[in-house]
């Protein structure tokens, strides 16, 4: 990883000495980029911890699928990167509509992390519910 005297702005997740590197070089200098935080696609809970710091608001991912296995592997925190208003890019773009694309995107993670959770406290409480009947006939039997 790369790490200039001051706070990148910009974070590349790509690993450097990739086959996709020079893509990634090339986006970057394109895009006005002269400086960037690369980090590896395995380790970009480090680009989400900067992300929650403040020190990084635009990152630049090579395709959405790596964004998209952040989320499911809960690399990133969806909510405070919408909250943040982070700018994620792609190398290969989703078409001319990639920004709404990712607001898209991390709004309906974060819904469905919503959801998902009250399942757990449902199904929690109706198995909890139902270990209690069920110690409660144990001692009954056992008396």
């Amino acid at each position: 990883m790369n790490t200039p005297q001051q706070p990148a702005i910009v974070a590349a997740v790509c690993q450097q000495g990739s086959p996709d590197a020079p893509a990634m070089k090339t986006y970057l200098a394109s895009h006005g980029v002269d400086q960037a935080q690369w980090t590896a696609p395995d380790d970009v809970h480090d680009v989400d911890r900067d992300v929650r710091a403040g020190t990084i608001r635009r990152v630049v991912f090579l395709r959405p699928d790596d964004l998209l296995t952040a989320l499911w592997d809960q690399a990133i925190a969806a909510e405070q990167w919408l909250n943040a208003e982070v700018r994620a890019e792609f190398v290969e773009s989703p078409g001319e509509h990639a920004d709404a694309f990712v607001t898209a995107t991390l709004r309906s993670w974060c819904v469905w992390q919503r959801h998902r959770r009250r399942r757990q406290v449902t199904a929690g409480v109706v198995l909890s519910a139902a270990a209690l009947a069920l110690a409660f006939i144990l001692v009954q039997l056992g008396t």
